[in-house]
């Protein structure tokens, strides 16, 4: 039996997770992106069978599910194509049969090549590429790199084994891979394609990964201390394509250390909103579960209360560069200051506070109601609000 074979016996734990986000998010982002009124692509790159052997459902079914309920209740004559890439034929027969429907596509190809064409003959639609393949060996860059260049809505999920391609690195390189390293790099799910030097080059769209390798290789870092600085720069590169980066770092058990990293990229401030506030309700229950749902005085509940102090802290290094800025920048900027630690709802009620307490003036627009009376909305995702700091 293969390992692929054997990813496929039952969902591991930290799949859950990884699940949980596209299954929270893409009710959201179904919702918006069929008001574009533009045919939208939503592409699966390594979907699997689709049903674990243990009667779990993996993506394919989760897609298949929020689609149909999203068109099933839009007023909007929008398609939404689903389309899954398989390379394994067997896989790919079983996941039609899983899917069971007309409307779902599933092709058995390599998803370097499926996945490259299919962007590059559909910019004229909206596109969301997830991709959660086995291992990082697939991980092109300049497949994202074609995306971005789309001007339509396209949103970018990736399932990023950030200690494999650590272990990788140092195989290639030649340095000594630690116990600790071993342990942490998930092995189970490497396929038997050949890796290179170049084809690490090509994932990160760089050499620059080999610098941390050296760190390792020079006891400068462990590997555990290395990985995150990797991944910061792995960004960065995605970054120089998309305007909202953010990622969510899968840990299963007491451990802090990330047993995957899930990287969200796009171009579009309401996809960024939405995604940043599914990760921290998501990373919010994995670490109570983590706990075995034991509450801590480290807890969102009360962690939530700093949001007015922070808020109002970052509002008064804003204002040294502009006395006006949207909501929706603020929100992000909370994101980026302060980690993935509040949500909207928290950042709407330091707003109100701030307002009362006349600290800062918010500018909604429209300004007026239809019965010309002042608006008071604070919904700042679907609204505009400028915050003007006094």
């Amino acid at each position: 039996m293969s390992n692929t074979d054997k990813f496929f016996e039952h969902k591991k734990s930290w799949s859950i997770y990884k699940d949980r986000l596209l299954k929270n998010y893409l009710p959201l982002y179904l919702s918006k992106i069929l008001s574009t009124k533009k045919d939208t692509l939503f592409i699966d790159g390594f979907a699997g069978r689709g049903v674990f052997s243990d009667g779990t459902v993996g993506s394919p079914l989760i897609i298949k599910d929020c689609v149909n309920n999203a068109i099933t209740h839009s007023n909007y004559n929008t398609k939404i194509i689903p389309i899954f890439i398989e390379y394994k034929k067997k896989n790919a027969k079983a996941l039609e049969q899983a899917l069971n429907c007309n409307w779902c596509y599933v092709i058995n190809g390599d998803y370097k090549e499926q996945a490259l064409d299919i962007i590059r003959r559909n910019s004229h639609r909206n596109i969301f590429l997830y991709v959660d393949p086995f291992g990082i060996k697939h991980l092109q860059y300049n497949i994202f790199e074609k995306l971005a260049e789309n001007k339509n809505s396209v949103e970018l999920l990736i399932n990023f084994n950030s200690f494999g391609f650590i272990r990788e690195g140092c195989r290639l390189l030649n340095v000594e891979i630690d116990d600790e390293l071993e342990a942490l790099a998930d092995t189970e799910t490497q396929d038997a394609f050949v890796n290179d030097i170049d084809n690490m080059n090509r994932i990160a769209n760089g050499d620059y990964w080999q610098e941390y390798i050296y760190m390792v290789r020079d006891k400068t870092y462990t590997a555990k201390e290395v990985e995150p600085l990797f991944v910061n720069e792995y960004m960065k590169t995605l970054g120089e394509d998309f305007e909202f980066i953010f990622q969510f770092a899968i840990k299963t058990g007491e451990g802090n250390v990330p047993k995957y990293r899930m990287i969200f990229a796009t171009n579009h401030i309401q996809g960024a909103l939405y995604m940043s506030e599914t990760m921290i309700k998501c990373n919010n229950d994995m670490m109570l579960e983590n706990r075995g749902n034991q509450a801590s005085i480290f807890d969102y509940e009360f962690s939530k209360n700093s949001c007015h102090d922070d808020l109002l802290e970052l509002l008064k290094k804003a204002s040294e560069d502009e006395k006006i800025i949207d909501a929706k920048d603020v929100c992000l900027l909370m994101y980026i200051y302060y980690g993935p630690k509040y949500l909207h709802i928290d950042i709407r009620t330091a707003l109100k506070e701030l307002e009362v307490e006349g600290k800062v003036v918010l500018h909604r627009k429209p300004d007026l109601t239809k019965n010309g009376k002042p608006t008071k909305f604070f919904d700042f995702i679907n609204n505009t609000i400028l915050v003007e700091i006094l």
